[in-house]
C-alpha cells in the first residue's frame, strides 16, 4: 500500500468507528412485535435475479411501501413502522436486489434501475397509487421512481437520503460530522481537521491516475460497492425537480452520514415538500426514533399531502439604509435578517442564514450561507483565501461570484447572473450540487466539481469516482446498522 492509500485507510477506521460507538448509544428498542407477515421469493426481471417480498394485511384499501437502504433488509430495517402501520393499511416492502434474501450478484445497482424494479413489484401487488417510503439510499431510490411514475405515487416520504450531493460535498460533510462527533458547533481541532480532510478528499477526486481508473473498470463489484458507485455518481438535478407529489422529508438532526444540509437542498429542490427534523436521532431515524417517526408517518398519510410551506410572496429590494454588517478576527458570528452588506476579514464559523443581502465579501475567513437571497447590482460573492459553503439559496447579480484563491461548495443554489457566473484573479476550486444556473453562458444544472484558474475558464475535474469516495458510501450505512444487525442475531 503506498503513503495515499495508508492515509485514506488511517481516515475511514477512525470515522468509522467514531460513528459506531456513536450509533450503540442511541438506537432505542421497541415493544412492537412484527405481525405475521406473507413471504415471498420471485423471479425479477430487471436484474434477473430473485427477489424477496414481505406482505402484511394485503386486504387493506391503501397500501403503504417502504424502501430500506444501503446493506438494508426490509422486514428488519422497518420493524417497528410495518408493526403499527399495517393495522390499517396494507405494507409491502422487499429486500432490494443485492441485499437481504434477495439474489446477490454482480450488477449495475442504479437508482433508475432499481425504480424500474420497485415498478414491476408494486405493478404485481398493487392496484392504483400508494404511499411511498424510502430511507436512505431507499430515499434516493424513492425520489427517482416518484419522478419517473408520477402518477403511482399519493405520497413521498424520504427520510436521511443518501447521495444527492456531489460526492466531494458529501464526503466533506461527513468526515467533519464524523471526527467532530456534532452536526453544529466545533471546536479548534475539529476545524483543523475539517480543513486537512477537505483538502485530502479533493486531492483524492482530482488525482486518480489513469491507469488506476482503467483497472477498477474491469473489477466486478459485490452489490453494496456497486449500489454506492452508482448512487455517488448519480446526478439528480432533473429528477428533484420531476418530483411533483406531495412529500415530507423527516431527518434526524443528529445524523453524520447523511448531513443535514441534504434536507435543506430536498426542501428547496422539491416543488411540493416540507422538512421535519427530529432532535437527536441520527441516521437510522426510523430506529431510534421509532414513535416519533411513525407518527409523523401516519399523519402525512391521513392528511393525502405535506402542507408544503407556501412560496414567499414577492419581497421588496433591501432597502438603502439596511445596515452592513463588519466581522473582523471573531469566530461564531451567526446574522440573519436584510443587510446591505456583510463584509468578514479573518473569520471563522460564520454562519448567514434566513437573510438577504445586497453584496457579501470575505477575506481570509470560513462561512455558511444558508436559505438566503444575494441580489446584487454588482458582484454577488466577493471572496479572497476563503471557505464559503452555499446551501439552498438564490445569487442574483451581475457577476455571481468573484473567486481568488478560494473554495466555495454550492448545493441547491439557483444562479442568475447578467455577464458571469464566476470570474477568478487566482486559482479557486467550486463544488456544485444540484445547482441551476442561468447565465448568457449557461442555461443549465451544474453538479460538478472544478477547478477556477486565474484565466477564469472553468476545468471540469475527472469524473470516475476514486476509491475512497466508493468506500465511504459503501460502510456508511453499514456501520450505522452494525446494531440492528447485531440485535437480529439470535
Amino acid at each position: 500500500m503506498d503513503w495515499k492509500g495508508f492515509c485514506c485507510a488511517v481516515l475511514l477506521v477512525s470515522l468509522f468507528g467514531v460513528s459506531a460507538c456513536s450509533q450503540q448509544r442511541t438506537v432505542q428498542d421497541s415493544e412492537n412485535r412484527l405481525p405475521e407477515m406473507e413471504q415471498e421469493c420471485i423471479p425479477e426481471p430487471v436484474f434477473n435475479g430473485r427477489a424477496c417480498i414481505y406482505q402484511a394485511n394485503r386486504g387493506a384499501a391503501e397500501s403503504v411501501v417502504l424502501v430500506h437502504g444501503l446493506n438494508g433488509a426490509g422486514r428488519r430495517d422497518w420493524q417497528h413502522q410495518i408493526a403499527r402501520l399495517s393495522k390499517e393499511y396494507h405494507v409491502l416492502t422487499f429486500d432490494l436486489p443485492g441485499f437481504g434474501n434477495s439474489t446477490k450478484q454482480s450488477a449495475s445497482y442504479t437508482p433508475e434501475n432499481y425504480a424500474r424494479f420497485v415498478d414491476y413489484v408494486t405493478g404485481r401487488y398493487i392496484d392504483g397509487p400508494f404511499y411511498l417510503v424510502g430511507h436512505s439510499m431507499g430515499g434516493a431510490i424513492s425520489l427517482s421512481f416518484s419522478a419517473r411514475y408520477p402518477h403511482k405515487v399519493k405520497g413521498l416520504l424520504v427520510a436521511n437520503v443518501a447521495g444527492v450531493l456531489h460526492r466531494l460535498a458529501l464526503g466533506k460533510l461527513m468526515a467533519r460530522g464524523w471526527v467532530t462527533g456534532e452536526t453544529e458547533g466545533e471546536n479548534g481541532f475539529g476545524n483543523f481537521v475539517q480543513k486537512m480532510v477537505g483538502k485530502v478528499l479533493e486531492f483524492f477526486d482530482a488525482g486518480v491516475e489513469r491507469a488506476q481508473q482503467a483497472a477498477e473498470s474491469h473489477i466486478e463489484l459485490e452489490p453494496s460497492a456497486s449500489a454506492a458507485k452508482w448512487l455517488v455518481e448519480t446526478d439528480f438535478s432533473e429528477i428533484l425537480p420531476a418530483v411533483r407529489v406531495p412529500t415530507l422529508i423527516v431527518w434526524g438532526g443528529s445524523d453524520t452520514v447523511a448531513p443535514i444540509r441534504t434536507a435543506w437542498v430536498l426542501r428547496k429542490s422539491l416543488p411540493q415538500a416540507r422538512l421535519a427534523v427530529i432532535p437527536g436521532a441520527g441516521h437510522m431515524v426510523m430506529w431510534e426514533r421509532p414513535a416519533r417517526f411513525t407518527s409523523l408517518l401516519l399523519s402525512f398519510i391521513k392528511t393525502e399531502m405535506a402542507r408544503p410551506e407556501a412560496d414567499a410572496a414577492e419581497r421588496q429590494p433591501v432597502a438603502d439604509n439596511a445596515p452592513v454588517a463588519q466581522c473582523v478576527a471573531r469566530s461564531g458570528v451567526v446574522y440573519e435578517g436584510d443587510f446591505s452588506r456583510i463584509s468578514l476579514s479573518n473569520c471563522d464559523n460564520v454562519v448567514i442564514r434566513n437573510a438577504r443581502v445586497r453584496r457579501f465579501d470575505a477575506v481570509g475567513s470560513r462561512v455558511d450561507i444558508i436559505d438566503s437571497t444575494i441580489d446584487s447590482t454588482g458582484v454577488g460573492l466577493e471572496v479572497i483565501g476563503s471557505e464559503v459553503s452555499v446551501t439552498a439559496s438564490d445569487i442574483r447579480a451581475d457577476v455571481a461570484i468573484r473567486s481568488a484563491g478560494s473554495r466555495l461548495d454550492l448545493a441547491g443554489v439557483t444562479i442568475q447572473a447578467d455577464t458571469a457566473v464566476v470570474e477568478s484573479t487566482r486559482t479557486s476550486t467550486l463544488t456544485f450540487s444540484v445547482t441551476r444556473v442561468d447565465s448568457p453562458q449557461y442555461r443549465r444544472f451544474f453538479h460538478r466539481h472544478v477547478r477556477l484558474p486565474a484565466d477564469g475558464k472553468l476545468r471540469p475535474v475527472p469524473a470516475t469516482v476514486p476509491a475512497p469516495a466508493i468506500g465511504t458510501l459503501i460502510y456508511l450505512d453499514y456501520i450505522y446498522q452494525l446494531d440492528i444487525i447485531w440485535r437480529w442475531i439470535p
